[in-house]
């Protein structure tokens, strides 16, 4: 792992998150003293240069926490976060510094996260601040540069405020404060789900094309699926702050191993005469407080054993780039028989 000076290669990746623990203690009637609630357990993940990685699960399974996370709001209980090569971990100075170089977020409303008093200029170049080494005229020519990148021309709208910009527009603009300091991570907070659907399309669109000229490195944080397979080239499901599965996108959505994965999956409307066997999720999600034993998703699976209370399932490759997080891997959408880890991996050896 490079340490905080250390200039990354083209082959690091831009993101890694290892074992990120993020806590928040309860304070209400009937919780309990000493509470916490668990919001992300023991994460690892990693993010390739240029690459999307999605984060989808239900409301509540801890994805936009890992995201504010990243940005420092607040930093982990414990773990460690790497960006380009920096250890943005901490609450030092020196991290949050870091950290706005390095990563930026384009939040889901964007009206709420643009400033009603300041001009469409000054929102755009507000991240120029922590970049230096710019003077004026620099810094207006930046900005123009990518305000036109997103359609939006700065003689035209630079000197509006948000109120005066349609929902499309307000996203834009969010867009292009997200990239003027040319960030090396962008961090999509459901970014089209408060838009209007020609709207979503649109900033779908930019997004994509965006990635494609500049080399993009993306984290989405999304439950829109049918956006997810559009602009995703990795996902990954998490329930109640763990991670159950990754892979890349057409394999998560052709062969979906977890049954919390094949669940979200049989949500989505399909008109396929033979499509794979749809599975529900059984009753409601548990307290974050007080999580279940073992695998988290037993309480709602309908292939539980045993086992699954007894023993925490980690993380496995059952193909290559496809790991999961479970005793009972679906195939074809069907559980297959338990085996110990030791087992699993001996039999994976043997197979190679």
């Amino acid at each position: 792992m490079t340490n905080d000076t250390a200039r990354p290669s083209a082959g690091d990746p831009i993101l890694v998150m290892q074992d990120v623990v993020q806590e928040f203690a309860v304070r209400r009637r009937g919780a309990g003293r000493g509470a916490k609630v668990s919001a992300v357990a023991n994460v690892s993940i990693q993010v390739a240069r240029g690459e999307a990685l999605a984060i989808v699960g239900e409301t509540g399974s801890g994805k936009t926490t890992l995201a504010r996370t990243i940005l420092g709001a607040p930093p982990p209980k414990s773990g460690r976060i790497v960006v380009d090569g920096h250890d943005v971990s901490g609450r030092r100075r020196s991290a949050a510094r870091e950290r706005g170089k390095r990563v930026q977020m384009i939040f889901q409303d964007p009206m709420s996260a643009l400033d009603p008093t300041w001009s469409v200029e000054r929102i755009v170049g507000e991240p120029l601040t922590t970049v230096g080494g710019m003077d004026r005229d620099a810094r207006r020519r930046r900005i123009a540069e990518v305000l036109d990148r997103v359609g939006l021309s700065a003689s035209r709208y630079g000197n509006r405020r948000p109120h005066e910009l349609s929902g499309g527009q307000a996203q834009r603009i969010a867009i292009a404060r997200a990239l003027v300091g040319r960030p090396a991570l962008v961090i999509c907070d459901e970014p089209v789900t408060a838009l209007d659907a020609s709207s979503q399309a649109q900033v779908v669109a930019l997004l994509a094309e965006l990635k494609r000229e500049f080399g993009l490195t993306y984290l989405f944080i999304a439950h829109d699926l049918a956006v997810v397979q559009q602009l995703a080239d990795r996902v990954a499901t998490m329930y109640l702050g763990k991670i159950c599965e990754t892979a890349p996108t057409e394999a998560l959505f052709s062969s979906p191993t977890h049954p919390y994965t094949a669940a979200l999956l049989s949500a989505i409307p399909s008109f396929e005469p033979n499509e794979r066997p749809r599975l529900r999720l059984l009753g409601e999600p548990p307290s974050p407080i007080s999580p279940p034993s073992g695998c988290r998703f037993r309480t709602r699976c309908a292939f539980a054993q045993d086992v699954c209370a007894e023993v925490e399932p980690k993380l496995r490759e059952v193909a290559p780039g496809h790991e999961v997080a479970c005793h009972f891997p679906l195939t074809n959408g069907r559980a297959a028989s338990y085996q110990p880890a030791e087992q699993a991996a001996a039999a994976e050896s043997d197979a190679a």
